[in-house]
């Protein structure tokens, strides 16, 4: 629960960076990086706005669900593996959304 929380805010923080402050060059040292969104700068630039726009999303959702686990909580065992694998899962879910807007974008 305090996981859920801690890595949602870490989200959030991330999400703030790239929609707000995303690096300006393509690069192989920050900012959402895949050969999709490395190909020109204007699927960089649509790529971290667009990256930062969900992990915001994912990372207030995130905070929610951690806060409401605490008024209905479950064991501590089941809140911390459900906790883990919603964490594991907003990284994977922001990647994959965001390469399909990509792929589509590209058509």
């Amino acid at each position: 629960m305090y996981l859920l929380i801690i890595l949602s805010v870490v989200f959030l923080m991330v999400g703030f960076w790239l929609f707000s402050f995303p690096p300006q060059q393509i690069n192989k040292r920050a900012g959402f990086r895949t050969d999709l969104s490395m190909q020109n700068q204007r699927t960089w630039d649509f790529a971290n706005h667009y990256a930062g726009e969900l992990f915001i999303r994912s990372g207030v959702l995130g905070v929610i669900g951690g806060i409401t686990s605490f008024l209905f909580p479950i064991g501590r065992f089941e809140g911390s593996i459900l906790s883990g694998l919603i964490a594991l899962y907003i990284p994977y879910y922001v990647v994959k959304k965001t390469q399909e807007k990509l792929r589509s974008a590209n058509q």
